[in-house]
């Protein structure tokens, strides 16, 4: 399993609606538990270390 994933890998993977998981990853990204790499289309998202 890749240590990153995409937005569009999220949406295949739990066939969820794109503005929500952008949304739960915003709340990741505050509550210090991922962070985000690249920006627009090509951001992928990590467990922050």
């Amino acid at each position: 399993m890749s240590a990153t994933l995409t937005n569009a890998e999220a949406v295949t993977l739990t066939s969820a609606n794109r503005s929500t998981l952008k949304a739960k990853f915003a709340e990741l990204i505050a509550a210090g538990l991922v962070e985000a790499h690249g920006k627009g289309r090509g951001v992928f998202y990590a467990r922050k270390r």
